[in-house]
């Protein structure tokens, strides 16, 4: 039975304001999960194993994707989640949205376990910019505006500026109401997820998650927006998620994962001097980019 407890009651806040985002800090405890590929999920959350099973030639194969998983998010904190793929990081944004509902095990949020809070009000304290964007068939205004549906124009334009995406979008013959096309395929990669960050940045939320959000940039472009990133996750706890540890050298912790555990935590000079996994990837990413 879903609860009609609110996590973010903004129902007495003004229509015309976005909501001021509340000191809300997150805590996830011992998480298991487990789904097969019909996606029918089952979840196991006491020992924080998630198992992706796999039918094949009648067979059933279990994968452990995340294994005994606590983590905490304090409220004004950037937490940097790194590893290979396949490691699990981006499970974690799926959870906190509960995409996956949870049987045992709890994720908390402002002390309150999410299960017994409407969706509706945790998605509402949550932004997320994501790998692959989704704009719509509209104009640029309108896949910004999607944020928060009744910001004015100043605040659009405004969101827009701090993603470093207004300038070029004056260029354009029809500025802001220039159509982005299917799917934004109009739009180039790095355009895209300036869109999907200026919409995360109007919204305004108590927390924010970035999946891969820089993920489509050059170094250049990639350096300018993470300045303006430091900027909005400021007063909110806010989850990074990365394959390009450039995006989470200012982290105050890190976690690296690694076939679905934690294996390192620390900030990016205590894991550099730790000479560990996470060392390693510095090297090789840093080699790569000479």
């Amino acid at each position: 039975m879903s609860s009609d407890k609110k996590l973010l009651d903004v129902s007495h806040m003004s229509k015309t304001a976005a909501p001021m985002p509340e000191e809300l800090a997150i805590r996830i405890e011992e998480l298991s999960i487990s789904y097969k590929v019909s996606l029918e999920a089952k979840r196991t959350l006491k020992n924080a194993v998630m198992r992706a099973s796999l039918r094949q030639e009648a067979r059933v194969r279990s994968i452990d994707a995340i294994k005994k998983l606590s983590l905490d998010v304090p409220h004004g904190s950037v937490l940097g989640i790194v590893g290979s793929n396949g490691a699990g990081k981006s499970t974690l944004s799926r959870l906190l949205f509960r995409f996956y509902d949870v049987n045992s095990g709890q994720i908390l949020i402002d002390g309150q376990d999410i299960r017994n809070v409407t969706q509706a009000s945790l998605r509402e304290a949550i932004g997320i910019v994501p790998q692959d964007t989704v704009l719509f068939n509209d104009t640029i205004f309108y896949n910004i505006a999607y944020g928060r549906t009744d910001a004015s124009r100043e605040e659009v334009l405004q969101a827009a500026s701090s993603a470093h995406i207004h300038t070029f979008i004056e260029s354009l013959p029809l500025g802001y109401n220039t159509m982005v096309g299917e799917r934004g395929l109009k739009l180039s990669g790095g355009e895209k997820q300036r869109v999907a960050i200026a919409r995360a940045i109007l919204k305004n939320p108590a927390i924010l998650i970035f999946d891969e959000a820089t993920s489509a940039l050059d170094s250049k472009s990639e350096k300018a927006i993470q300045d303006e990133l430091r900027n909005v996750a400021r007063n909110r706890s806010t989850l990074v998620i990365a394959h390009r540890l450039s995006t989470v050298v200012d982290a105050h912790q890190i976690l690296v994962m690694d076939k679905g555990r934690i294996v390192e935590r620390g900030t990016h000079r205590e894991l550099l001097l730790a000479q560990g996994m996470y060392a390693q990837m510095w090297a090789l990413q840093q080699q790569e980019e000479l």
